[in-house]
């Protein structure tokens, strides 16, 4: 076999230069009120946060403690007992729910995660007062249900590189070197729903960047994904 000498586009560069691959996209969760089950182990889904940044009593700054959370994976994922119109009924479902506390208040007196919401719906009397604690508590009640609304935001992330539209095209490519604005959309606030009734999966964001080959200015479209989260827990 005479194979040619001919140079590869892109060879020689350092493999950490290659995006991210993504497998078939799941359609996000409608905003709404849904009902989930637990997995049936769930001693085995935490993950520390060695690093994450809580709010602090009677200040309005945050410190840098270690906390943890549960993850809800394709491994463990949490199951759709209850969807809106039961148009996702059975469907799995991934998201992580943290012990990183908030304010829950306007007048900044109560400090609260999202696990500590879920445990008291679950039936849980005392707030766990350790990591270890909360696994403990979380580890009695495999298989559970609860309910959870749940909401859709939009994240330009200004950590990675974007998705955009390249100009002049209609192809989407990651641009290298480029961050997001920063910038959350929220469901109604600045995300409405379409003909249909429906969120969007995506969104086009304008951010200005720097062509990577001539290092002129340039104006992106940048496209960015919906994600889930579960905001308030119901018996």
């Amino acid at each position: 076999i005479t194979l040619s000498g001919e140079v590869i586009a892109g060879g020689g560069q350092p493999m950490e230069t290659l995006p991210d691959q993504y497998g078939p996209r799941v359609p996000i969760l409608q905003p709404g009120r849904y009902r989930f089950k637990l997995p049936a182990d769930t001693a085995k889904i935490y993950e520390p946060i060695p690093e994450a940044f809580e709010a602090v009593m009677g200040t309005d700054e945050k410190a840098k403690v270690g906390c943890m959370m549960m993850v809800f994976d394709s491994a463990d994922p949490l199951m759709i007992v209850q969807s809106p119109q039961g148009t996702r009924d059975g469907e799995a479902f991934q998201t992580r729910v943290t012990n990183i506390k908030r304010f829950r208040n306007k007048e900044h007196t109560v400090l609260a995660s999202d696990l500590d919401y879920l445990l008291r719906i679950l039936g849980e009397m005392i707030i766990p007062n350790v990591n270890a604690a909360y696994i403990t508590a979380l580890s009695k009640y495999g298989g559970k249900e609860f309910s959870a609304d749940v909401e859709a935001t939009w994240t330009c992330s200004d950590k990675r590189d974007i998705y955009a539209i390249l100009p002049g095209t209609e192809q989407v490519q990651q641009i290298m070197g480029v961050k997001g604005t920063g910038k959350t959309y929220r469901a109604d606030t600045d995300v409405h729903r379409n003909e249909e009734g429906q969120y969007p999966e995506e969104i086009d964001v304008v951010v200005q960047g720097t062509d990577p080959a001539t290092q002129q200015p340039v104006t992106y479209t940048a496209i960015v994904r919906a994600f889930n989260n579960l905001t308030r827990f119901y018996e």
